[in-house]
């Protein structure tokens, strides 16, 4: 049987796995595929062992060669007649489950570091309609009833944010499982959009959220010079709002209203109006005299109080 070597050395070079690891790879699965040929129970005969020839390719089944005396002298070639096709199926499976677990230990060392973080992803339809399929890119990830907003609409092709809680290798390959309902995925928003939480300078202390209903909130700053609460809010409510309506993306009008209202009323603020301004006006004649208004005539003249001044 031969192999290629051109295309090991291809996967070699694509995939980043050294070529002698690949040579050891098809070594053992040609070797277990020989066990199971010439052995009902899959036992490999002793002193058998596989050699790949890494100039020419070809692989051969070796057996140790004895004396009278049951000494070692060599090895002959022990490949049966035939064995190449179910040798080469043998190391193409092994390859082809290799690549596989090379590409399920990238995607879960990326993913391994996102745990308890926020990721983007785009839902997809499946099997299971309870189930919720979102597409991270490198992987689907699984929105489990538990972890969904009542009342929100997960339609396919819509994007949102979820908050990845587990990390793990099932027998299928990488299992992600991502939330809605966290309160990982508030802190998150507002660290995302308040540039004072993401430095430290202010600190998310308590959260309470019951999802689909209400959130509050409480923060405290670092540095005395930051309003935390300011901070939190922006400049004319446009960072809690940029949260809110990210947590209300998929919900209907009437409860994106009450959610964006009870998140907010934790940091309303209300402007204190500026007091009206003084201005002297003059009576009709004939009677001239000098009042002092609380505004404008031409604004408030049937409400103005007015206080008589003697005559200058």
């Amino acid at each position: 049987m031969d192999i290629e070597l051109g295309l090991l050395r291809g996967i070699e070079k694509e995939k980043a796995i050294p070529f002698n690891e690949l040579v050891a790879i098809i070594e053992q699965a040609v070797l277990t595929a020989y066990g199971k040929h010439v052995s009902a129970d899959g036992a490999i005969p002793a002193g058998v062992r596989v050699e790949l020839d890494r100039k020419t390719g070809h692989v051969a089944v070796l057996q140790p060669v004895t004396d009278e005396e049951g000494a070692i002298i060599g090895e002959e070639d022990a490949t049966p007649s035939d064995f190449g096709r179910i040798g080469a199926f043998a190391a193409k499976q092994v390859i082809s489950q290799r690549l596989r677990d090379i590409a399920d230990d990238a995607v879960l060392g990326e993913f391994k570091g996102k745990e308890g973080d926020i990721v983007a992803g785009v839902i997809q339809q499946g099997p299971n309609p309870r189930m919720v399929h979102v597409d991270l890119g490198s992987v689907e990830a699984i929105l489990p009833p538990e972890e969904q907003v009542p009342g929100e609409d997960y339609a396919h092709g819509l994007r949102l944010r979820v908050y990845v809680t587990s990390v793990s290798k099932g027998l299928k390959g990488p299992q992600i499982t991502v939330s809605r309902t966290h309160p990982g995925l508030v802190r998150k928003l507002f660290a995302l959009e308040v540039p004072e939480i993401a430095a430290g300078l202010v600190e998310i202390v308590s959260l309470a959220r019951e999802a689909g209903h209400r959130t509050k909130i409480a923060v405290k700053a670092n540095d005395p010079a930051i309003n935390a609460k300011g901070s939190c809010i922006g400049e004319l409510g446009r960072r809690v709002r940029a949260v809110t309506e990210e947590l209300a993306a998929r919900r209907s009008t009437s409860s994106t209203t009450t959610l964006i209202s009870r998140l907010s009323s934790l940091m309303h603020f209300r402007r204190r109006r500026s007091p009206a301004p003084l201005c002297w006006t003059q009576a009709p004649k004939p009677c001239v005299r000098w009042y002092r208004t609380t505004s404008c005539p031409s604004r408030s003249e049937k409400r103005a109080r007015t206080l008589a001044l003697p005559r200058s």
